[in-house]
């Protein structure tokens, strides 16, 4: 059954979605590559988090360039501002104190936790390792497959440096 079109203000409101969205991958990302760069130990493991967080945000960027909205299927993007808004203020926020500020390993490992237990992330993880009979959901998670977990892959961190987040 052929989705129905999205009218003008749908249309506004799904494209400011997916620029929110955006941001969130973009500034997760960012605190990722300022990890990397404070804890040496896992240099590596925060890297690949950095660019994986960028190959989200490419993923909606590519969405809005290539696709007409009207294609864009709503689950895609999580459909509340307030929460996307109040999760990159919270990146944002904690990412410039960190830079000014350096946190221990404590604290900022058991932020990466919260951050990808947020419900931005969650959903971004659901787009890209779910399975649908949508065919852009369905190349959503061809592209992310390997990018999935990440909320697993800081706790065996978590568990390995055996830190008490």
């Amino acid at each position: 059954m052929p989705r129905e079109p999205y009218n003008i203000y749908m249309k506004k409101e799904l494209s400011d979605l997916l620029e929110r969205s955006i941001d969130m991958e973009l500034t997760v990302s960012d605190l990722y590559g300022l990890y990397s760069q404070l804890f040496d130990e896992d240099r590596d493991f925060w890297w690949v988090l950095c660019l994986e967080e960028k190959n989200h945000a490419a993923l909606l960027k590519s969405a809005r360039i290539y696709l007409n909205i009207d294609r864009l299927p709503q689950e895609a993007l999580i459909n509340d501002f307030n929460v996307l808004d109040k999760s990159v203020s919270a990146v944002s926020a904690k990412l410039e104190e960190y830079r000014n500020n350096p946190p221990t390993m404590n604290d900022a490992y058991a932020f990466a936790r919260f951050v990808e237990d947020s419900a931005a992330e969650i959903h971004m993880q659901k787009v890209v390792s779910s399975q649908s009979d949508d065919r852009i959901l369905k190349i959503f998670h061809e592209l992310g497959r390997g990018d999935a977990n990440h909320s697993e892959r800081i706790n065996g961190l978590i568990q390995k440096r055996g830190i008490n987040a």
